[in-house]
């Protein structure tokens, strides 16, 4: 992931660290230890300031840039964490996994404020977008629980919101293996 300033980029590893990396140099600027397994995916605020990891831990962990200082760490996934990514304004985050499920979480509190279950394989990709998604892409409300299906997502039952400009999360329904694309899709965006 590179960072906003365009100068850095950020690599997570099999060793359990991600490192924060100098492109002109190609150094290591710094390492963030913490995760008990590998990290699957990282993700830099868009302020620059915090960076966020996902681990086969089941966790997610955010950091401060600037310093590598731990600053929560965000449970809640039954499975290895997949994919993660920071909201447009970076107050919310977005994460999937081996236990088919998408959470939104609150990145100020870490608590997760919206639970998208119903994916039948592991869930191995997000994005996140402040715009309109293709008409192939169910959009729901914000706060919904929703259960993938081939048929266009169906809302179970309400939760806490998302913050009203906060973006749409973007989801794709992968394969077994967490590789091979399927058809089905589901967004959540504010205001819809």
């Amino acid at each position: 992931a590179f960072a906003p300033d365009g100068r850095t980029i950020v690599s997570g590893s099999w060793d359990r660290t991600a490192r924060l990396w100098d492109i002109a140099s190609s150094r290591t600027v710094r390492s963030f230890e913490g995760h008990t397994e590998q990290v699957s995916c990282v993700s830099v605020s868009p302020d620059g300031a915090t960076l966020l990891t996902g681990s086969w831990d089941s966790t997610l962990r955010l950091w401060q840039l600037s310093t590598g200082r731990e600053l929560r760490v965000l449970e809640g996934h039954s499975a290895n964490v997949a994919a993660a990514a920071f909201g447009p304004d970076g107050r919310f985050i977005v994460s999937a996994g081996w236990d088919s499920a998408l959470r939104a979480w609150d990145a100020a509190t870490g608590e997760c404020v919206c639970l998208l279950e119903g994916h039948e394989n592991s869930v191995g990709a997000v994005a996140v977008s402040p715009s309109v998604v293709d008409d192939r892409t169910r959009v729901l409300p914000p706060g919904a629980r929703a259960r993938a299906a081939p048929a266009p997502t169906e809302v179970m039952s309400a939760m806490p919101s998302l913050p009203a400009d906060a973006g749409e999360i973007v989801i794709r329904e992968t394969g077994a293996s967490g590789l091979t694309p399927r058809a089905s899709s589901a967004a959540v965006a504010p205001g819809e």
